[in-house]
């Protein structure tokens, strides 16, 4: 199966987010409906190439809370928003806090996992936060 680029702005690009979201807001993981006909309570974020393959950010399927919560915010990233719900670094105050789950990931999990989000391996610590900001761990 080839992977699937979800970067661009098309309705194709669309279609692939809404399909690839299971229809789970990726910022707050509550359910979406993303039947046609269905209640529009939601938003699809697109992403440039650049934006994608630099980290800057994710493309998404959002619902409408977490829209009118990123719109309030003044954040145009995903990433952005999702960081600025984490707790701060207590060493460096960064807003990057990567929550560490731990188990072997799958290569496909692995690949896909959103930057808020750190893989910390099969054997599990007490840390549960990661900062991606200086690296500490708590």
């Amino acid at each position: 199966m080839g992977e699937i680029n979800l970067a661009g702005h098309s309705p194709a690009t669309i279609k692939q987010i809404l399909t690839a979201s299971g229809g789970q807001c990726r910022c707050c993981h509550t359910e979406v409906n993303v039947r046609p006909g269905g209640a529009s309570d939601h938003r699809v974020h697109t992403v440039s190439e650049d934006d994608l393959r630099a980290g800057r950010d994710v493309p998404a399927l959002i619902c409408a809370a977490c829209a009118t919560a990123m719109a309030e915010g003044g954040f145009t990233s995903v990433v952005d928003f999702v960081f600025s719900t984490r707790p701060a670094c207590p060493v460096c105050s960064a807003h990057r806090a990567s929550q560490i789950g731990y188990g072997l990931p799958t290569r496909d999990s692995f690949v896909n996992m959103p930057p808020w989000q750190h893989s910390g391996g099969c054997c599990v610590g007490p840390e549960q936060w990661r900062c991606r900001g200086c690296g500490h761990e708590r």
